[in-house]
């Protein structure tokens, strides 16, 4: 009987461990474009870029989360999410093959929360409601060689990069409210060990605050946000000490037969110093057809429109950009799916943006270029 009895605790205790693992779920996306030919923009002075070819791995990503069920209709839940540098980068200034921040746990959506009937409340590290709106009616990529969120909400010099995953953040999404729903974001005062948010002279810590509304009903979604960074937070924080960084985003998506559309427009406005201003408005309209079976296209034109205001040297006419993309997809499984792409960038006379939201801004782009891109993808989630 006794050894019937260790046996049984030395099962239980093996068990328990594996009982708890049952509840975490590993998930992923392995993102892999290449570009056999990609026409460069010159750099300013008139040097030039010989054509050449690269690879993307866009938001590549593995993570882990799980969930407790306290009773009650409360849950406790947990998640972390970090970059899979597929393709990892050099960082000569670290003096590293790999750089570091690629290689740390829980860089991506990451956090601890409950949830319940009254909603969902969470801290850590998470997109901002605007953010996370902006992916409900884009449709096209965010970042990678066909990414088109930096047309609306990332890149341009003078204008701030609101496509943010803000850390040090207080979380809370509503329940479904009969299509409806809102979430609020609001960081602490604790700045980042980036800059321009810590430096050793920066004395003023601001906060980080976005609010965002959607209604979702079928294949019909309206969205709408609004992302505020204040004081040192926003991008010219180092310099004025009241900046204040802004971006309201709208959009609409909608479905009929085998046609998906898309429409999400964004104006950002920033204070790089106490007397200059700048603001710009952007728009991307995309949609997708499945055609039959695992056969799909994908077409997008973004705009970034003039940088408005006083910034000496980036604001003024035709300092904007417009960026074409169409794609073929096919969906080997529900979780793999190759596609064939050609993207173009054309900037205005004065225009400094690049593809794949990368090489943008009057140090690294010529004005008025117009760079392109062939791409061939294959990606899988798990």
């Amino acid at each position: 009987m006794q050894k019937k009895l260790i046996v049984v605790a030395v099962a239980g205790a093996l068990a328990a461990p594996a009982m708890a693992l049952a509840q975490t779920t590993i998930y992923g996306y392995f993102n892999a474009e290449w570009s056999p030919s990609y026409d460069q923009a010159n750099l300013p002075g008139g040097a030039a870029r010989a054509k050449g070819e690269g690879f993307n791995s866009g938001a590549s990503r593995i993570g882990f989360r799980g969930e407790e069920k306290m009773g009650g209709g409360l849950a406790a839940w947990y998640q972390c999410e970090s970059e899979l540098a597929i393709f990892p980068r050099g960082n000569a200034a670290q003096g590293t093959i790999i750089d570091v921040t690629d290689a740390l746990w829980c860089t991506r959506n990451s956090a601890i929360g409950l949830k319940g009937g009254f909603g969902n409340f969470y801290i850590g590290s998470w997109d901002s409601p605007l953010k996370k709106m902006s992916a409900v009616t884009r449709i096209t990529n965010e970042t990678g060689w066909m990414g088109t969120q930096g047309m609306t909400l990332r890149q341009g010099t003078g204008s701030p990069n609101m496509s943010q995953r803000n850390t040090d953040s207080f979380n809370y999404d509503t329940p479904d409210m009969g299509g409806f729903s809102v979430g609020v974001q609001i960081t602490t005062k604790q700045a980042s060990l980036d800059a321009p948010e810590d430096t050793a002279t920066s004395t003023t810590k601001g906060r980080i605050y976005s609010l965002s509304g959607q209604y979702a009903t079928g294949r019909l979604a309206v969205v709408a946000a609004y992302t505020k960074n204040e004081k040192n937070r926003a991008v010219g924080g180092l310099t004025n000490p009241d900046a204040e960084d802004t971006a309201i985003l709208g959009g609409v998506k909608f479905g009929f037969g085998p046609v998906e559309l898309g429409f999400t427009w964004a104006r950002r406005e920033t204070d790089p110093t106490p007397t200059t201003s700048g603001k710009r408005d952007g728009y991307n309209l995309a949609g997708t057809w499945t055609i039959a079976g695992p056969h799909s296209l994908i077409a997008g034109y973004a705009v970034a429109g003039d940088l408005k205001g006083n910034i000496a040297g980036q604001s003024g006419s035709d300092t904007g950009a417009s960026q074409y993309l169409i794609g073929y997809k096919y969906g080997f499984s529900k979780r793999t799916v190759g596609t064939i792409g050609y993207v173009k960038l054309d900037n205005d006379t004065n225009g400094v943006y690049g593809l794949t939201d990368m090489a943008s801004g009057t140090a690294n782009v010529a004005l008025g270029e117009s760079p392109s891109a062939f791409v061939l993808g294959l990606s899988h989630s798990f």
